[in-house]
Order: structure tokens, then sequence, then C-alpha cells
């Protein structure tokens, strides 16, 4: 038998040990009101144990369904975070409507005050509204890279015609979210949709987000309060970071 074998069976005929002495104790004034305590303390232990590893196995899943959520959507270059970021992004904009070309190629019906270049990103954090189609861009896989750049800067942008080849691409909640309508939005919900757009596009298309460069993190709990664990733990399993 080696050291570790031993180790193990040491502890565990400590632990039988343990649990006689228990038994024992019951015939002792009070000892039996003292065993029922300890055992619901083993059953609670045992529970907390059983709610941890469903945490363990929700957060397993979820990383899972991100990675291929990012497998899907490879095809579209990351961005980078240093220069593709809301810094300066301005919450009352007025209600001008852009175009990153011609405003004669843009669908009929759909209409914007002036073009505004794409690399021209302080100008594209203050205008209120990007129409968008696909004679701006080179393919459909230039435009979903633009316009997840674009997003990140914290610009709301509309995609005048629809496109279905983009939905694979930028992923449903980006489409669905592009494809919403935002003329003539105030400024509150204009920034509610700017916000949703932006964490889209940070989660699935930014270089941070790639699986291979997210940084690890840990989530520490301390509390002398046994009845909140499940509802902290509940708050755990409801965070969306893959690598924690």
């Amino acid at each position: 038998m080696n050291r570790t074998d031993a180790a193990e069976a040491a502890s565990g005929s400590a632990r039988w040990s343990r649990f006689l002495d228990r038994v024992r104790a019951i015939r002792r004034p009070g000892g039996a009101s003292a065993f029922l305590r300890w055992l619901n303390a083993v059953r609670r232990r045992e529970t907390n144990k059983r709610r941890v590893a469903w945490w363990h196995l929700q957060s397993a899943m979820r990383s899972r369904w991100i990675r291929a959520q990012s497998r899907r959507a490879s095809s579209v270059p990351p961005f980078d975070l240093g220069g593709y970021n809301p810094i300066g992004w301005k919450r009352d904009v007025g209600s001008e409507v852009a175009a990153l070309g011609p405003l004669e190629r843009l669908p009929p019906g759909v209409e914007a005050h002036r073009v505004v270049h794409r690399r021209d990103l302080r100008r594209l954090r203050r205008i209120h509204l990007l129409e968008d189609t696909s004679a701006f861009h080179a393919s459909v896989v230039a435009r979903a890279g633009d316009l997840a750049r674009l997003v990140a800067l914290g610009v709301v942008v509309h995609l005048a015609d629809g496109d279905q080849r983009l939905r694979p691409l930028l992923g449903d909640d980006f489409y669905r979210l592009a494809t919403a309508n935002a003329h003539g939005l105030n400024a509150d919900a204009r920034e509610l949709l700017s916000v949703g757009m932006r964490r889209v596009a940070l989660r699935e298309h930014s270089s941070w987000a790639r699986e291979e460069q997210r940084p690890l993190v840990s989530i520490l709990l301390a509390t002398k309060r046994p009845a909140f664990l499940p509802w902290a733990l509940a708050n755990a399993a409801r965070q969306t970071y893959p690598k924690a």
C-alpha cells in the first residue's frame, strides 16, 4: 500500500469513527437532538455540493455554446478594442442620418442626410443613425466586419436592405437589432439600442472575445449566512462570461 492509499484509508477510518461517536452520543441527555442537528448539517452540505456541481455543469454548457457561436462567426475578422470602442460616443446628437456610400445607392424609400467615411470615427460616433446596404461593401464578409467595428463604436446601424446573408455571420441577436426600426428614437431608446448592439459585437466579434484571448476570472464569495448560498449560486450561474 502506497502513502496515498494509506492516507485515504486512515481518513475513511477516522470518518467512520466520528460517525460511531455520534451514534453512541444519542443515549446521553440531549444527544438525540444533537445527532439530528448534525445529520441536518450533513444533508445541507450534500445539497450544496449538488448545487455547485449543477452550477459547474451549466457553466460548461454555456461555454460550449459560446465557443460554437465564435466558430460560427470565425469568418468575420475580429476587431481591436483599442481602436474600436465607444469612448467619445455621444448620447444627444440630434437626428442626423448618415450612410457609408452614395445616397442614390440606398434602397427605395430609405433616406439619409449625408455620407460619412467608414474611417471617420469621430463623425460616426456623433450621428443618430447609420443606414447601410450591401452596395457600400466589397463582399458580405467585408460588410459584416465593417458593421461589427462600427457597432463597437456605439453607432446605431440599420440594415436598409435586410440582407439575410449577414445573419449567420453576425449572429441572430446582432441581425435582429440591426434590422429593428431605429428611426425617430429618443435619446434613451437610442442609447439602449446602441448598448445592446455593442454588447453583441464585443461578445462575438472582438479580438478579446475570441476564446484563446479571454483571460480567466474567478468568483469570490464571502458570507456567514448559509441561507443566501442558493441565491448567490443562482446569480453566479446567470453570468455569461465563458471562462469563469
